[in-house]
């Protein structure tokens, strides 16, 4: 992985994401509602989406 105890992922693997939605993705809070691999996929999700408002911000270049 890319992360864990000690280590974080790199700024562009990162989401723009509500505290109930980060407590999911990190897993400091368990749910039955999703699966972990639908909670992946919405991460993966959030995270293009980050990077297009990024880009469209100017934070980062195309």
């Amino acid at each position: 992985g890319t992360c864990g105890t000690g280590y974080k992922p790199d700024d562009t693997q990162a989401a723009i994401a509500c505290n109930c939605c980060h407590d999911l993705i990190d897993g400091r809070k368990k749910t039955t509602d999703y699966t972990y691999d639908e909670l992946r996929l919405m991460h993966a999700e959030g995270v293009m989406r980050t990077l297009e408002i990024w880009r469209k911000e100017g934070l980062i270049k195309s």
